[in-house]
């Protein structure tokens, strides 16, 4: 029985045809046992096949098609997830008491502490939204997310819309309407029309992106939906289209808040700011 290491010394020459048939054989067996030797495996094959591909520019339709079949594949899982007209499944929460911004009446869940943070978000975005008045209820908390959110969405190298585009899809194919909606007015406060935030939301190859942008797009999109099966190839057009490690890790830092903010506003049911509650 070959071990973890020697299936690691064979797998290259496994891929290239180049094992004998009881060798083959052999390491088909741990194969079909290993979990991290299947992974590992697939992960070089995806590489081998890449790096043709990687000692040239891409052409734009190259790009084009990498970006649509990853895209195609994400569609499908996205819909898997939901219900019919692309409705959430998932049943409505208890709803948590929002902190209304108390003057520092510790009776309303303020504080001076909250307050202070409360006056700073107001300052940087104009209004505390309801998801802030959320994690006010722990302020240790409130003040970690908020943290958060300006090093993410306020301060960086990627452009505005960019980010906002990002944290629009990531939430719409994690189902929070809520999100969804502060995004898509942040959007539009930035400059784009209702019509092509709708296609955006249709498809998030839409809009008008570089392809350098649109690679960050997908892969930030495609690191949410599967994040151990995040492709070499996309990660490859990311990097070939312009993308800098410090972009890369900035797309893939808005997708990674988003996906926490998303099912903490989903799980307790957080209303939009008018709606109630």
């Amino acid at each position: 029985m070959l071990n973890c290491r020697e299936i690691s010394q064979k797998a290259s020459h496994y891929l290239d045809g180049e094992l004998s048939w009881r060798e083959r054989m052999a390491v088909r067996v741990h194969l079909l046992m290993c979990d991290d030797c299947r992974r590992f495996v697939r992960q070089l094959a995806g590489l081998i096949r890449a790096i043709p591909f990687m000692h040239r520019p891409a052409s734009p339709e190259e790009v084009e098609t990498v970006l649509d079949h990853v895209n195609k594949r994400l569609e499908d899982t996205v819909s898997a997830d939901m219900g019919p007209g692309g409705a959430s499944t998932s049943p409505a929460r208890p709803r948590l008491r929002l902190v209304q911004g108390s003057g520092g009446r510790e009776e309303d869940g303020g504080s001076d502490e909250v307050e202070a943070i409360f006056d700073e978000i107001r300052t940087a975005t104009g209004s505390v939204s309801n998801m802030f008045r959320a994690y006010a209820r722990h302020p240790a908390v409130l003040l970690a997310t908020w943290a958060r959110v300006k090093s993410v969405m306020l301060q960086g190298t990627l452009p505005q819309t960019l980010k906002e585009a990002i944290a629009l899809v990531i939430s719409h194919d994690n189902a929070c309407t809520y999100c969804v909606e502060h995004h898509s007015r942040n959007l539009a406060a930035l400059g784009m029309g209702q019509e092509e935030i709708g296609r955006l939301l249709a498809d998030p190859l839409a809009g008008s992106f570089t392809p350098k942008e649109r690679a960050l797009l997908v892969l930030a999109r495609q690191a949410n939906g599967d994040p151990h099966g995040a492709s070499v190839d996309t990660l490859d057009v990311a990097r070939r289209t312009g993308a800098s490690d410090l972009e890369i890790i900035e797309a893939l830092a808005v997708m990674e808040l988003f996906t926490s903010l998303n099912r903490f506003l989903n799980t307790l049911d957080i209303p939009l700011e008018g709606a109630g509650g």
